[in-house]
């Protein structure tokens, strides 16, 4: 798993939550010793960090606000289309982080910005051979010369060997799993995507179910092994 990139998509999903884990603590509002605990993880290389923080009732709603600001900039980040307007997003988006950065969590991802902006503006691609794959996801999966059964409500399969290539596109709601062995040095690695996805390979082996749903995405599901395996992050 490309974990930078990963923790970074990680890290702007806390954004959109953090709202929900504001919590006074004190006497009562008119208190002016008042204070808002803020709770929030931190999802690191080196595990999983949890943190507390007590502020006024008005930093509590800086916060809020810096949140609202941010997940715009992420927006315009992901919209920019020029060099231009990626590197004005960018200054944007570094500057309302760095006006927070007395909060231990703004604080890290100011120092993770570069990762935050990599992810959002450029989705990675993985490529592996002889590799076992657990596929799930909804969407379209695409293998030539093969026919869809009638009425769209029904369930296909297959086990065995499919040398045609398969493409697939996922939303959402998908997560692949890929496990790859090497024999100099020994090895076993494993990498996985979450979400939106585009995959290719060739060379299947093992089982694939594909459930055709009406006015709903179709769900697939392959579990194998494959020859040649090319799948890209679509990113959130």
């Amino acid at each position: 798993m490309k974990v930078g990139k990963l923790s970074a998509i990680f890290l702007a999903a806390a954004l959109l939550v953090m709202p929900s884990v504001l919590m006074p603590v004190g006497a009562s509002a008119s208190d002016s010793n008042e204070k808002v605990e803020i709770r929030y993880t931190i999802f690191r290389e080196d595990g999983t960090f949890e943190g507390v923080d007590s502020v006024s009732p008005a930093q509590a709603d800086a916060v809020i606000k810096a949140i609202a600001r941010i997940n715009n900039d992420l927006r315009l980040l992901k919209a920019a289309l020029t060099p231009e307007d990626v590197e004005n997003a960018k200054a944007i988006l570094t500057t309302d982080i760095a006006c927070m950065s007395w909060l231990k969590i703004f604080a890290y991802l100011l120092d993770r910005i570069e990762d935050i902006i990599d992810a959002y503006i450029t989705p990675w691609t993985k490529i592996s051979v002889f590799s076992h794959i657990f596929s799930y996801g909804h969407g379209v999966a695409c293998v030539p010369f093969q026919k869809s059964l009638p009425f769209g409500i029904t369930r296909q399969t297959y086990v065995g060997m499919l040398l045609r290539p398969i493409w697939w596109k996922y939303n959402s709601f998908s997560y692949t799993l890929v496990r790859n062995e090497h024999l100099i040095p020994p090895r076993i690695d494993f990498w996985d995507m979450i979400g939106r996805q585009s995959g290719f390979m060739i060379g299947f082996i093992g089982i694939h179910m594909s459930i055709i749903r009406p006015l709903m995405p179709d769900t697939h599901i392959f579990i194998g092994r494959t020859l040649v395996l090319v799948n890209k992050d679509l990113l959130l």
